[in-house]
């Protein structure tokens, strides 16, 4: 296997990381003999569990040397219980979503493949060599984010987000109702508290107050605010001292109305 990732892009591939998922991140450093016989054992499957361990470890630092060989980042995402779902993966497969973080360690477990390969020239060459691309990965933090960006991917259709936007563009609460909204929320009986910003496109103030119209013309308990903002229709996001004081006041009127009522 070493010089492996050289082979495939003289091919034309071009391979940037390699990504280890693993149940803890331990690792070892075996002399070349004992790692030959636990290799000897493994193959011919006489092992035991703890022999399964050791080579697991062993080989986690085999592919690192490797990885510094073919100048390629090396991700491991160990700590996690993989397709924990079991119904989940009988349906739809592996990797869908259903692995849980488990305790494990690192600054002993990796310390074997630190020793062996942590400090070797070539993992500044690697990032480097990669430099002014947008496609290729220079830091680890990318791998791993392409990694669960691919896995994504797999099981979500990003056309949803056409289909939710176009939904939203087509709501209207008033249709079935001859285009009258105050008929829509005739059978309304909560209370409501509308809060708008004057700078957001998506929910403007004017469809507010037309809301805030149709509930007046029904007689029905309506507070509005209409906050000066400039951030958009994210800035119910922001700590904005009005927007929370409001909102703090309407629930501790209502509270104190209802409890005031409950005693009566």
């Amino acid at each position: 296997m070493p010089g492996h990732g050289s082979h495939l892009r003289n091919a034309g591939t071009h391979g940037t990381s390699t990504d280890h998922g693993h149940p803890t991140a331990q690792t070892a450093n075996l002399p070349a003999p004992e790692a030959e016989a636990l290799f000897d054992k493994v193959a011919k499957g006489v092992f035991t569990a703890a022999d399964a361990e050791l080579f697991r470890a062993q080989m986690l630092t085999e592919m690192a040397g490797m990885s510094l060989e073919d100048g390629l980042v090396m991700q491991i995402h160990p700590g996690s219980f993989r397709n924990h779902n079991a119904a989940l993966f009988q349906n739809f497969g592996r990797d869908k979503g259903a692995d849980i973080p488990m305790r494990t360690d690192y600054v002993h477990a990796l310390k074997p493949l630190l020793d062996a390969a942590g400090t070797d020239e070539a993992q500044a060459v690697a990032r480097l060599a990669y430099q002014y691309s947008t496609q290729a990965i220079e830091f680890q933090i990318e791998s791993y984010l392409r990694y669960q960006g691919d896995k994504f991917s797999e099981y979500f259709d990003a056309n949803t987000y056409l289909l939710i936007t176009r939904a939203l563009d087509y709501f209207d609460p008033a249709r079935r109702y001859g285009g009258s909204l105050s008929q829509a929320l005739a059978r309304a009986s909560a209370k409501f508290l509308l809060v708008s910003f004057t700078t957001d496109w998506r929910f403007s103030p004017a469809r507010s107050r037309e809301l805030v119209k149709a509930l007046l013309e029904n007689r029905r308990d309506v507070s509005y605010a209409e906050i000066d903002a400039p951030h958009g229709h994210d800035a119910f996001l922001l700590e904005d001292p009005r927007y929370l004081a409001a909102v703090r006041t309407y629930f501790e009127r209502t509270i104190a109305t209802d409890l005031k009522g409950d005693a009566a």
